[in-house]
């Protein structure tokens, strides 16, 4: 008797699994298709990507500015000046040399550097 319950609860198991196959195969499908946007769904996600765009553009100019001053240790600042005068690395903006460590470097300090530059527009204000 209990092989009879084995089989059929491996029947059970196999038919789940394959359902399972055929609805990832189905989503697999629908996902590959390409999707058709209405025009203001484009709309939108163009004004998405465009802020997204502008957004990382500034964070970028914002790390090449702050990276010599703020985000360099001591010792890191010669490499620096050496990278920056070597001629086939220095038409290179930094963002495109240096790592994510100096991006987590900006990250954890941008709270107090925001804080400055407010300080600063409300001084000359």
């Amino acid at each position: 008797m209990p092989k009879k319950k084995e089989e059929k609860n491996n029947e059970k198991e196999r038919s789940e699994k394959s359902e399972e196959d055929k609805d990832d195969a189905q989503s697999d499908e629908e996902k590959s298709k390409p999707q058709v946007l209405t025009e203001k769904e484009r709309l939108v996600r163009d004004a998405k990507l465009t802020k997204w765009i502008h957004v990382t553009e500034d964070l970028a100019s914002y790390f090449d500015e702050s990276l010599p001053i703020y985000l360099l240790y001591r010792n890191e600042r010669p490499h620096h000046l050496y990278v920056r005068r070597h001629p086939d690395l220095g038409a290179k903006r930094p963002v495109d040399l240096y790592g994510a460590e100096y991006l987590l470097r900006l990250f954890v300090r941008l709270p107090l550097l925001c804080s400055k530059e407010l300080g600063r527009e409300s001084d000359s204000e």
